[in-house]
């Protein structure tokens, strides 16, 4: 369990260094379409409208937390696309100044969360996992973008699997490859005692073209000790005489 500790807050700092883990907030500004390269420097922010995206439209759940996770923009065909924790994506129409949520959308499937999605070239990158289960094995869908000239719905173009417990993806500037942090996060099964299941955490490097995913383990990094790790940069907000200090003597450590 500590070793498979130290491999989740190195996958978090993997997810730090690559700038994985990010949510994001949009607010009107002058023009959300334009090439030519802005002068001067922002003075200010102006409130335009608000837009409420769907929680839950399978569900017909309405409105909930949850429903803008993550938001991914393309400034070319003024497009946002945001993931909710029940596995939907909304696509949102910024081409007139109040936005709108438009009607092609996609649903993931029941009991998926989409953990994070991101733009590049002409494809939408969702990594998705099991809701509730940060154990089980993940996956990273491609789909295609949506367009000005002909806009469709969301349509999936291909699948692969990815290691436990998905938590974010970047791709690279050629998007010729994605990677997705395994946050391998441990759960408690087996009531009353807990019976850990902790998968180790890792990496999954995803070759676009081949569709095919090679893993990354970080044992070694996670074998370090914590003042290794903090030697090399990677911020551990817990580190391991901290968690010992929480199971001796918090009076929260069963919950």
């Amino acid at each position: 369990p500590v070793r498979s500790c130290r491999c989740s807050r190195a996958v978090l700092a993997v997810q730090e260094r690559l700038m994985l883990s990010a949510s994001a907030l949009s607010f009107a500004v002058p023009s959300l379409r334009t090439s030519a390269a802005y002068a001067g420097s922002p003075s200010s922010v102006r409130f335009v409208s608000r837009t409420y995206t769907p929680f839950d439209p399978n569900e017909k759940a309405a409105y909930g937390m949850g429903a803008a996770e993550k938001f991914s923009y393309d400034p070319e065909h003024a497009y946002a696309y945001v993931a909710t924790e029940r596995g939907y994506i909304s696509v949102i129409d910024y081409s007139a100044p109040v936005a709108s949520v438009t009607s092609l959308g996609v649903s993931l499937g029941k009991g998926l969360t989409a953990r994070d999605l991101r733009l590049c070239g002409e494809s939408l990158y969702v990594v998705v996992g099991t809701i509730g289960k940060r154990t089980e094995p993940g996956a990273l869908l491609a789909f295609s973008r949506v367009t000005r000239a002909a806009p469709a719905s969301l349509a999936q173009v291909w699948e692969v699997g990815v290691g436990p417990g998905p938590d974010s993806l970047l791709p690279s500037p050629d998007c010729k490859t994605v990677a997705v942090s395994n946050q391998g996060k441990g759960q408690c099964t087996g009531g009353v005692v807990c019976q850990l299941i902790d998968p180790e955490g890792s990496v999954s490097l995803v070759d676009v073209a081949t569709r095919s995913s090679k893993t990354v383990s970080l044992g070694n990094v996670a074998g370090s000790s914590d003042s290794a790790l903090q030697a090399e940069g990677v911020h551990i907000p817990l580190p391991l005489n901290a968690m010992v200090y929480f199971d001796d003597f918090s009076n929260k450590k069963m919950d």
